[in-house]
């Protein structure tokens, strides 16, 4: 790379849930797609995105060269798969506390599935939201349990100690709809089987693996009834499935295909 090399990483998309009808949302909506017209700027020598499908979108949609794919993959951890109790299935939510990532749907699902699952809601970002959600989950008593974040690098073994990582976000943006969120690789590193929607991006990343399974159509008494269907032989299974493709993905081997398609970009540009 010349000294000259800028390289821009255009992680997700979101302009389209910005323009809200307040000044603040309004601005920060004018804000967002005076940058998005930007983005195709050629001091720009190589970018980078974190899903194919967000590369599809940046490049035929945007009009930009086509950017490389990082994904949000954090470091090997080396750990085994924690026993399923075949009493007590502890699913678990990790992120940042926001309506869109699903929260509603988690918390209405507790009430229609077997007592033998229970909850954690690992909550990230605004006080005022999580208390909010704090708020709606009290009626389901200990069975959705809230606790505070970690730092990123404690997530995977701080998550061992659950089953299965429940990442089911309804498709209201184009961000949420072609997301690849980090919490898929960490639960991967945590040794979980994932619960996901119907998304596209995700269902590419876990089915090769088989380490994940898909609720559809949306909803909580889907994946209420999802849920419900599993044995805890298919859990220990997809436990086992996450476990033997952590070797495969983390950030060492993300790392070294991130330099090559850089490199790559680099030289056509």
């Amino acid at each position: 790379l010349t000294a000259t090399h800028i390289h821009l990483d255009m992680h997700e998309y979101f302009t389209q849930r910005m323009r809200e009808r307040t000044p603040f949302g309004l601005l920060a909506w004018s804000w967002q797609r005076w940058l998005t017209r930007r983005l195709a700027d050629p001091q720009f020598t190589t970018r980078s995105t974190v899903s194919q499908r967000l590369a599809d979108y940046y490049e035929h949609d945007r009009g930009m060269p086509r950017p490389a794919v990082v994904r949000n993959i954090p470091e090997d951890v080396e750990q085994e798969p924690r026993a399923v109790d075949p009493q007590r299935i502890r699913l678990i939510y990790h992120g940042l506390a926001h309506w869109e990532r699903g929260l509603r749907d988690l918390i209405d699902t507790m009430a229609l599935v077997d007592d033998r699952f229970e909850l954690t809601l690992m909550l990230t970002g605004d006080d005022a939201m999580i208390d909010e959600v704090r708020r709606i989950a009290a009626p389901h008593g200990d069975r959705i349990v809230l606790r505070p974040g970690v730092p990123v690098k404690e997530i995977a073994r701080t998550i061992n100690e659950y089953d299965l990582a429940m990442m089911v976000y309804r498709p209201v943006s184009p961000n949420v709809r072609y997301m690849l969120p980090n919490k898929l690789f960490e639960a991967v590193q945590g040794r979980l089987g994932v619960v996901t929607g119907r998304n596209e991006v995700m269902i590419a990343e876990h089915a090769p693996y088989g380490f994940g399974v898909v609720v559809e159509p949306w909803g909580a008494q889907a994946t209420a009834e999802l849920l419900n269907s599993l044995t805890v032989e298919e859990i220990e299974r997809l436990k086992a499935a996450a476990h033997a493709a952590a070797p495969q993905l983390h950030s060492e081997i993300e790392k070294r295909s991130f330099v090559h398609a850089v490199d790559t970009q680099a030289a056509r540009a």
